[in-house]
């Protein structure tokens, strides 16, 4: 499906006119370093992908091109998104001991870091069912999924620029089915003594207080919603 994220710049600048304006003619949307052959060209595209529309002579935006642009600025300037994704901390009792399903990460970034399974969330899912999603996906397992809180996690790089700036959805796993996915395109899955987990994660390149602070919340069972903003400086990428 065609997105904002896909349109060009030039398409950028002609929407940002029907931003400002319901109804345009055909000059009226023509932004004014754009040379009318260009223009032409891109408008017709923009009608072809059904974002725009002309009635009785004058175009406007279709109500699909209406949603297009509710991610742009005035100025046809697309608005930074945050990543809007789920964690999931599922465990199981096993032999009298509570483990937490983590997976070390096969893929950048963050190569190797040891963590549990997220991932985004798709427009149109609850929460739980991206979570069941991503957990079927990478680890071949379901679980019943209880949303417990949210952390929003901002990481800057070693410029001092933004590299990450995530909103994560936390869920709880608990009676865990189906035969565990040990090794995949995602990473390697395995179950870990939740307390032996507050020190594999101390080592991965995200660490940050919080994460730490949310096990123990896994660990003694507290289900009280939560919101948290972790902002940190990554040593590496």
């Amino acid at each position: 499906m065609f997105q904002s994220r896909d349109l060009s710049l030039v398409q950028l600048k002609i929407l940002s006119n029907f931003i400002r304006k319901t109804l345009l003619t055909y000059t009226e949307g023509r932004p004014e370093d754009i040379t009318n052959d260009l223009y032409k060209y891109h408008l017709g595209f923009l009608i072809e992908k059904g974002v725009v529309k002309k009635v009785d002579g004058k175009y406007l935006l279709t109500d699909y091109g209406k949603g297009i642009v509710q991610n742009l600025d005035i100025f046809g300037k697309l608005n930074p998104l945050f990543k809007v994704s789920v964690l999931i901390y599922a465990i199981r009792m096993s032999n009298g001991v509570k483990e937490l399903l983590m997976q070390k990460r096969k893929r950048e970034p963050y190569f190797g870091d040891i963590e549990v399974i997220s991932g985004k969330i798709k427009p149109g899912e609850t929460i739980e069912s991206a979570g069941n999603r991503r957990l079927k996906e990478e680890t071949g397992l379901s679980a019943n999924l209880t949303f417990v809180g949210v952390i929003r996690k901002i990481r800057i790089d070693r410029n001092k620029e933004i590299f990450e700036d995530s909103i994560y959805h936390v869920c709880f796993g608990s009676k865990p089915e189906g035969t565990l996915i040990e090794n995949n395109e995602f990473g390697e899955n395995m179950w870990v003594d939740i307390k032996k987990a507050l020190d594999i994660v101390k080592k991965n390149k995200t660490y940050g207080k919080y994460t730490e602070e949310i096990i123990k919340r896994v660990e003694k069972g507290n289900y009280n919603n939560f919101y948290l903003t972790e902002k940190l400086t990554l040593r590496e990428i």
